[in-house]
């Protein structure tokens, strides 16, 4: 079995979004502390007040939680995104065709979210603007955030000494 070689553990905040959410909650907190104040308050109303906050609580916790996982090895790269609905994706080695660390370009915000929610099936993070560049046989493109450039490059060194076709 192979050993890990380098893991690096990336969070996936959208912060824009988690402010929205946010103010929505505080909005919703006040309101509903407004209402409770005031000498008779409709129980439905606050009944739906309370559930919309909790449903926004749990999507901001949702939101701040989301993480990648890569773990890398001399046989092949483990993905995993968590905490709930874990999704995993296994990329072999031998199924790369060529490989570089090099540095993204800006993306656009609607492939940044796209990419938040897609899964593993095109993986692009953004840990940095460095990125394991990796074109696969089935002529997939792959860019795999790293945080590290020089201890990523290290281990891609080394893992082209087993697999000089990369």
């Amino acid at each position: 079995m192979a050993q890990i070689k380098y893991k690096e553990t990336q969070h996936l905040r959208r912060w824009d979004l988690m402010v929205i959410i946010a103010g929505f909650i505080v909005v919703g907190i006040i309101s509903l502390v407004q209402v409770m104040i005031s000498g008779q308050p409709n129980r439905n109303l606050l009944l739906f007040m309370s559930l919309g906050i909790l449903i926004l609580s749990g999507l901001f916790y949702y939101l701040n939680t989301i993480k990648l996982i890569a773990r890398y090895n001399e046989k092949n790269i483990k993905l995993s995104m968590l905490p709930i609905g874990t999704v995993k994706r296994k990329i072999k080695w031998e199924d790369v065709e060529e490989t570089a660390i090099v540095e993204l370009p800006e993306p656009s915000k609607l492939d940044a979210w796209n990419n938040v929610f897609s899964g593993l099936t095109n993986v692009i993070t953004r840990s940095g603007n460095t990125c394991l560049h990796l074109k696969m046989k089935n002529n997939e493109v792959i860019n795999i955030g790293c945080a590290d450039r020089k201890q990523l490059e290290e281990f891609v060194q080394h893992v082209k000494e087993y697999h000089p076709g990369l």
